[in-house]
This record gives structure tokens, sequence and C-alpha cells, in this order.
């Protein structure tokens, strides 16, 4: 399913009406921290973790703790293979 305004794909009919909100001027979600304001609460909230810098992605195998989980998944490949 392709955003007509974007272009982005869906798996899902409900992902892309979702997404949809992005592109709405109701953007009603503001960060706590600083000016943004977001279309859904979930981006506000990934948003907000880079101002308080809480890592919510663990290592099981070293126990080292990241922001994104792109970012766990890198470390994974590169340290342990």
């Amino acid at each position: 399913y392709p955003c007509a305004v974007c272009h982005r794909s869906y798996v899902t009919l409900s992902s892309l009406k979702r997404h949809s909100n992005v592109h709405s001027w109701r953007r009603q979600y503001p960060c706590r921290f600083c000016d943004k304001v977001f279309a859904l609460a979930e981006y506000r909230t990934k948003h907000e973790l880079w101002h308080t810098g809480e890592r919510r992605y663990q290592c099981a195998l070293c126990g080292d703790a990241f922001l994104t989980y792109y970012s766990l998944k890198s470390h994974q490949k590169g340290a342990h293979g």
C-alpha cells in the first residue's frame, strides 16, 4: 500500500492509514523538550529518547545498551559476528 504523498510503501492498509497522519495538519503531540510537534504519539516518544538519552535496546551478549534497534543490530554484527 503506497502513500500517495511520499510514496513510502506499507504492508497493511491500517499501517498506511496510521502513516497518513504524518501528512495532515493535525500535529497534536508536542515534544516535552523542544518545539517539535508530531502527528503520532509513538513518533514523539521515539524522538524524545534523543533528548533523554534513554537506551532501550540492550545487547543480550555483552549488556551494552543502545538508543535504537538499528544501533543494537549494528553492534551485534560488528562486535559479536
